[in-house]
């Protein structure tokens, strides 16, 4: 079974779930020398040949929409590679020669001529109008040192990549990663700040697919308990998740424990969607980049999240934790989930008073879900209209159910994941992915609600079920 494959079909996978269940590739690189020509930008590369198995490090790719790529540089070779994935494969898209530092081994310190290895982004992109002419066209600035990089004692800065205006050699920078000018100008289209990973390694191994399985599974489940414990306010579970040696920003872990103290009292309720998560593993660590939508009854925000994990015990732990709030290289990624607050035939100035809506909306579900949770069933059966009907059920016989399960159950735990809303005439239709797990029962499927406008706020007039 072939790993680089044709580009074809649809980039997102609609679950977080379905981000681990991936298949590999393992690079046959050893027979790619120095001597091989450098892709022109206007002759773009034929495909390479396909091979089967695991990466290392581990990538793992989960983008709604639109070309997902990864850059990927080894240094024993001296190549650069770009890489897109997509239906749980891997496609080799282009190959460059690059030059990186005089000296092997990974960067410590200043000066040391040595090109750092791990998983980086781009924070920066420099015109070489601005530059000295050895940088050639231009730069792009990687965020080395990361907050992995400072928490292990590694120091340094100004790693770039960029051009050249000079003949490339091999291993003949300072530290930086250099291509020609014209690989550097064609690869520059598929590169996205913060978001495009460039993984730089000395030479790539390979893991059998069990193992990968089995790693890939345990990580799945702890982001998903993670995520649950934060939703659920369970402070002493939620900090179960760190390592004692966990750093974010000026926090550590007894720090950062009193902070989510302090905001649970806060907020009535939490919720958190994650979207395009992307995983990748670097020696003993593990990094979990994703989109990440926070909504309470008070507050809520949207960013980049960078989780760096260690195993300690047997069991995953979070090291390291950091925030990358809006920016304008992110706000697309933020229309990008409003864009879901309109019909397909609306123009665009119809999209933009749909927009407005869209966080009332937001704030209106995670209410309910949390009144559903506490089962408080006055607060959740506010949440609906009187002319309210679900099947054959209407507002005061869903009530006596409800109550009903209230008094079966202890526990009551919903988790909403993919939010979509429509405009219908008056009326807002919201559908998501609905985990609902109580002490008695479990279900997974499609939530529908129809939603219209009651004075400030929003009802519920019907509500629909589809298990999967």
């Amino acid at each position: 079974m072939g790993y680089f494959t044709k580009v074809d079909g649809d980039f997102y996978w609609m679950y977080i779930k379905q981000l681990f269940v991936l298949t590999g590739i393992i690079f046959f690189f050893a027979n790619l020398t120095w001597a091989t020509q450098s892709t022109s930008f206007n002759h773009p590369p034929k495909k390479e040949n396909k091979a089967e198995g695991v990466p290392y490090p581990l990538i793992g790719l989960g983008y709604k929409d639109g070309f997902t790529p990864v850059i990927l540089v080894v240094k024993s070779t001296q190549k650069l590679y770009l890489l897109s994935f997509a239906n749980n494969k891997y496609e080799l898209l282009l190959k460059f020669n690059c030059s990186t530092g005089k000296k092997d081994g990974d960067k410590e310190k200043p000066g040391d001529l040595k090109t750092p290895e791990g998983v980086y982004f781009i924070t920066k992109v420099i015109d070489g109008r601005k530059l000295p002419p050895k940088y050639g066209v231009r730069a792009f600035v990687l965020n080395y040192p990361s907050w992995l990089d400072k928490n292990t004692g590694r120091e340094g800065n100004g790693i770039w990549l960029h051009g050249t205006n000079k003949k490339l050699v091999p291993n003949d920078t300072n530290g930086c990663v250099v291509l020609n000018n014209q690989d550097l100008l064609h690869l520059s289209g598929y590169t996205e700040l913060h978001i495009t990973p460039i993984i730089i390694v000395y030479k790539l191994n390979s893991s059998s697919w069990d193992s990968f399985s089995q790693e890939s599974k345990k990580i799945q489940d702890f982001i998903f308990k993670w995520k649950g414990y934060w939703e659920k306010k369970d402070i002493n579970q939620y900090m179960s998740c760190y390592s004692k040696s966990f750093k974010s920003e000026n926090l550590d872990w007894q720090s950062f424990k009193s902070k989510k103290m302090d905001l649970n009292k806060r907020y009535q309720n939490i919720n958190v969607i994650l979207e395009d998560l992307r995983v990748f593993k670097f020696k003993d660590v593990i990094l979990v980049s994703f989109l990440q939508d926070y909504y309470s009854n008070k507050y809520n925000c949207f960013g980049l999240k960078r989780l760096y994990l260690k195993n300690e015990g047997g069991d995953w732990k979070i090291i390291i934790e950091q925030w990358i709030p809006l920016t304008p290289a992110l706000k697309k990624y933020k229309t990008r989930l409003a864009g879901n607050v309109f019909s397909p035939g609306k123009s665009a100035s119809d999209k933009s008073s749909l927009g407005s809506q869209e966080q009332s909306v937001h704030f209106f579900i995670f209410k309910w879900k949390g009144y559903w949770e506490e089962k408080d069933i006055n607060q959740y059966m506010s949440c609906y209209s009187k002319s309210f009907k679900s099947e054959n059920l209407d507002w005061q016989s869903w009530k006596e159910h409800k109550s009903g399960l209230n008094e079966k159950n202890n526990s009551i735990n919903v988790k909403i994941h993919n939010i979509k809303l429509i405009k219908e005439k008056n009326r807002v239709v919201v559908t998501f992915r609905q985990d609902y797990t109580s002490s008695t029962y479990s279900d997974l499927g499609v939530k529908k609600l129809c939603l219209k406008k009651r004075e400030s706020d929003w009802e519920i007039v019907s509500e629909h079920w589809k298990s999967f």
